[in-house]
C-alpha cells in the first residue's frame, strides 16, 4: 500500500497564500482612510523590521486563516450547489430539481451574496451559456436503471411503499444516498444483485 504524504509544499501554499492575501487586504483597507499612506509589511511585523519571530507568526497566522477561509468557502459552496443543482445522487440519476421561488430564503440569499464571484459566474456561465452541462452530468441510461432498481429495492426494505420503479416521494425529497449508505454500512454488506 502506498503511503500518502500528509503535507506538501502545494498544500502549504494553498492555505498560506489566501491567508496572507486576506491579512494584506485587511491591513490595506484598515489604513485606506489615511491620506498618502503607503502599505508595507513593517506595520504587521513592527518598526524594528522583520524578525524571525514575527515572520514565523505571520506564516502561522496566514496558514490558519487560509484553513479557516477554505473551510468556510467549501461549506458555503456546497450549500449553494445543493440548493441550485440538488444532491449529486439526484442529478446523476436524472431526478430533475424543480426550482421554485418559495425555496428562496434569507439564508440562501446570504449564501449567494457571500460567494458572489462564484454564484455570478455560475449564473452567467452555467445557466445562461449552458456550461452547466459540462459539470452537472448524468450517468448513462443503463447505469441509471441499475442504480434506481437497486435503490428502490433497498429503500423498500427500509421504508415499505408500492412496488414502482421510482424513489418514494417521502425519501426522494431528501438526500436518499445517505440513507442507502447508512444502510449498507450498518448491515456491513456489499450491495450485489438480489
Amino acid at each position: 500500500m502506498i503511503k500518502q504524504n500528509p503535507f506538501s509544499l502545494y498544500d502549504f501554499l494553498g492555505y498560506f497564500i489566501p491567508g496572507a492575501t486576506l491579512i494584506y487586504l485587511y491591513l490595506y483597507f484598515s489604513k485606506l482612510d489615511s491620506s498618502n499612506y503607503e502599505m508595507n509589511l513593517t506595520d504587521f511585523f513592527g518598526n524594528e523590521g522583520i524578525k524571525f519571530e514575527g515572520f514565523l507568526f505571520f506564516i502561522i497566522i496566514s496558514y490558519a486563516i487560509g484553513h479557516l477561509n477554505n473551510y468556510i468557502s467549501s461549506v458555503l459552496v456546497e450549500k449553494y450547489a445543493n440548493w441550485v443543482y440538488d444532491y449529486p445522487s439526484k442529478y446523476l440519476l436524472k431526478i430533475e430539481k424543480k426550482f421554485s421561488f418559495k425555496t428562496i430564503t434569507l439564508k440562501r440569499i446570504l449564501i449567494f451574496i457571500s460567494i458572489l464571484p462564484v454564484s455570478i459566474l455560475d449564473l452567467f456561465l452555467g445557466h445562461l451559456c449552458k456550461f452547466k452541462n459540462l459539470y452537472v452530468i448524468h450517468l448513462d441510461d443503463f447505469l441509471i436503471y441499475c442504480v434506481r432498481t437497486k435503490s428502490v429495492k433497498i429503500l423498500n426494505r427500509i421504508v415499505p411503499h408500492n412496488e414502482t420503479q421510482e424513489i418514494p416521494k417521502e425519501i426522494g425529497d431528501y438526500d436518499f444516498f445517505r440513507i442507502l449508505q447508512h444502510y449498507a454500512l450498518k448491515k456491513q454488506i456489499i450491495i450485489k444483485g438480489s
